[in-house]
């Protein structure tokens, strides 16, 4: 199957890995150039899913054990945030469950190493908007639970 990237790029994307999107799995013909209008299903972006996908196609079909797979796993995501947060938008909008679940689990990771709400702000250069008077209605309705 051919795709016709966000930026307008082609990329052949392998027949055997199509069953891993139900998006791609559920068109009518897949002889056909489709082209993708998600911002975040650019050239860079499908090569990453493909890589990923091929890599645990491999892995189901030599039946690969857990811990490899964690560790490979591990190196994948080893990504900037921008290209973290695109995976998981194009892998939403593919309908790429398994990939998807897994880099929200990663990005669910580095949260709970920011520890607190200013440096979650502060990795993900989040702007504070809260006003100090929401913040005390915040903290009165927790305190209240």
């Amino acid at each position: 199957m051919q795709i016709l990237t966000y930026d307008k790029k082609i990329i052949d994307y392998p027949n055997n890995l199509i069953c891993y999107s139900v998006f791609l799995s559920n068109l009518p013909n897949h002889n056909e150039t489709i082209e993708l209008n998600n911002k975040a299903c650019t050239l860079i972006i499908l090569k990453e899913i493909i890589q990923f996908l091929n890599k645990h196609n491999d892995f189901k079909n030599n039946n690969v054990d857990t811990d490899c797979i964690i560790r490979w796993n591990n190196k994948f995501f080893d990504l900037t945030d921008d290209i973290l947060f695109q995976i998981i938008e194009a892998s939403n909008f593919l309908d790429i469950n398994n990939l998807f679940e897994l880099a929200c689990n990663e990005v669910a990771n580095i949260v709970k190493k920011c520890n607190t709400a200013n440096n979650v702000r502060k990795r993900f250069n989040i702007k504070d908007d809260i006003t100090p008077e929401e913040k005390a209605e915040i903290y009165k309705f927790a305190s209240n639970l």
